[in-house]
C-alpha cells in the first residue's frame, strides 16, 4: 500500500474508489458464484481489513457482511441454520470472517457447532475449549479439552495439555494439572521446545499468582 504514510483522511479519499471497484468485482466474480471460488475468503479479508485500516468502519462492516452472507448461503440447511458437512473448508472460512470482523458471539457459536459436527477433530474441540476457558467457563471447557487430549498428536499434545492444565487449576485441581503437564512433557521427549516452555510456564504463573494472593 503506497499510501500507508499518508494521513488517514487522505488515504481514505485515495482508496475509496479502488475499494468500491474491488467490492463490485468481488460480488460479481466470487460471492455470487456457487460453490464459492478459491480465494473468496482472502479477498473479503483483504478488502475488509483495508477498509478498516483507512478508517472506513462502515465499509469494512458491509464487506464482511457480504462475505459472511455468501458463506452462510452456501452452507444453508434450509432451516435457518448451517449444514457444515456440505463444505468443511467453507466452515473454516466462515470462522475466519467472524474472527476478523470481531463477531465474537457468532464465532463462538460456530466453533461449538464445528466441534460437535467434527467431533473426531482435535483442533475444533481444542479451539472451542480454549474459547470457553478465555470466557471464564472452565467447567464447560474441560470436557472439550479432555476430548481433544484423546485425539492430540505431535505438538498438539502439549498445546492441549496447556489448556487442560489452566482449566484444572481454575477449578482448584492443581495436582491433576501437574500430572497433565508431566505426562505431556514425558510424551514429547525433546520435541517442540517452545511448546514445552509455554506448558511449564502454566504451573509457574499460577503458582506465583497464588503466592501473591496469600
Amino acid at each position: 500500500d503506497c499510501s500507508e504514510d499518508f494521513p488517514q483522511a487522505q488515504r481514505k479519499a485515495l482508496l475509496a474508489a479502488p475499494i468500491a471497484a474491488a467490492v463490485a468485482q468481488l460480488d460479481a466474480q466470487k460471492l455470487s458464484i456457487r460453490p464459492l471460488p478459491p480465494g473468496s475468503r482472502d479477498s473479503v479479508l483483504i478488502l475488509g481489513m483495508t477498509s478498516k485500516a483507512i478508517g472506513d468502519v462502515a465499509g469494512a462492516k458491509d464487506i464482511f457482511a457480504r462475505g459472511i452472507a455468501a458463506y452462510r448461503n452456501q452452507m444453508d440447511d434450509g432451516k435457518g441454520g448451517l449444514d457444515l458437512k456440505k463444505d468443511r473448508s467453507a466452515g473454516d472460512d466462515l470462522y475466519a470472517l467472524y474472527r476478523f470482523s470481531d463477531r465474537k458471539e457468532q464465532k463462538t457459536a460456530l466453533l461449538k457447532q464445528l466441534a460437535g459436527t467434527y467431533d473426531d477433530d482435535c483442533n475444533y474441540s481444542l479451539a472451542y475449549g480454549k474459547t470457553l476457558l478465555t470466557d471464564g467457563k472452565a467447567t464447560e471447557a474441560l470436557p472439550y479439552l479432555e476430548k481433544a487430549a484423546g485425539m492430540a498428536t505431535g505438538r498438539y499434545v502439549l498445546r492441549v495439555a496447556n489448556a487442560r492444565a489452566k482449566a484444572l487449576i481454575a477449578l482448584q485441581h492443581r495436582p491433576e494439572a501437574e500430572k497433565v503437564v508431566a505426562d505431556a512433557l514425558q510424551a514429547a521427549g525433546s520435541w517442540f521446545p517452545e511448546d514445552q516452555k509455554d506448558l511449564k510456564q502454566v504451573l509457574v504463573v499460577k503458582a506465583e499468582s497464588k503466592n501473591k494472593v496469600s
